[in-house]
């Protein structure tokens, strides 16, 4: 996923993560203490989803497999950061550490909403499109299969009612108080969008519409 924002990575990852989790990978890089601070919380956190050892199976494997898959994203984090891209200019460097972390985190914010049930659709997702290519190539072979990844899109049905306006959520934005709307980021960005939407809601919604003439006329 690493690259710029027009390359085919990052528009896959703006398709499968809300839009508000691509700020952290403009976030400085950590020092060795912080990354380790992150290691103690999200050892914990696995730890605390894992059943006790008592009512599992001996030898399920379920903490280990935990730690496997935590170990080979670090391995893959690492190898991005060591490899040496032949460009005419340096390539920017992206905290993944940090984006990878917030996932795991549960967000309410204006241009972020993440809780345990998105990050569930998210896997759900993710899991299903593996499934099905793994079928394709158990019946076609690799060799026969091209992954159609511009048409891959994650939907998030648990965001569905949030009325969203650009990659904002009125509801947590109208609730952010005067001081947090005043500082937002391009103002006439957010507000052209809102326009827009107005327009649409007008044309589509006959009681928005007659509202409307009723306040014009009076």
């Amino acid at each position: 996923m690493s690259g710029s924002e027009t390359c085919d990575e990052k528009r896959l990852l703006k398709r499968m993560v809300p839009h508000g989790f691509l700020a952290y990978l403009n976030m400085p890089a950590l020092s060795q203490t912080e990354e380790e601070q992150l290691d103690r919380l999200e050892r914990d956190l696995v730890e605390s989803n894992i059943p006790d050892k008592q009512q599992i199976n001996e030898g399920s494997g379920d903490d280990v497999a935990a730690g496997t898959n935590t170990a080979r994203l670090r391995a893959r984090m690492e190898m991005i950061n060591a490899i040496a891209y032949r460009r005419s200019q340096p390539a920017r460097k992206e905290n993944f550490r940090v984006f990878f972390h917030v996932l795991t985190q549960d967000h309410s914010l204006a241009d972020l909403i993440w809780s345990q049930q998105t990050r569930r659709e998210l896997r759900i997702a993710l899991e299903g499109e593996i499934e099905y290519i793994d079928r394709e190539a158990d019946a076609k072979g690799w060799n026969a299969i091209a992954w159609n990844h511009q048409q891959f899109r994650v939907n998030y049905p648990s965001l569905e009612n949030e009325v969203k306006v650009g990659n904002v959520y009125m509801r947590l934005w109208l609730q952010a108080g005067d001081g947090f709307i005043r500082s937002w980021e391009e103002p006439l960005r957010l507000f052209e969008h809102l326009f827009r939407r107005f327009l649409c809601e007008i044309d589509r919604n006959t009681k928005v519409s007659l509202v409307l003439s009723c306040q014009l006329t009076w």
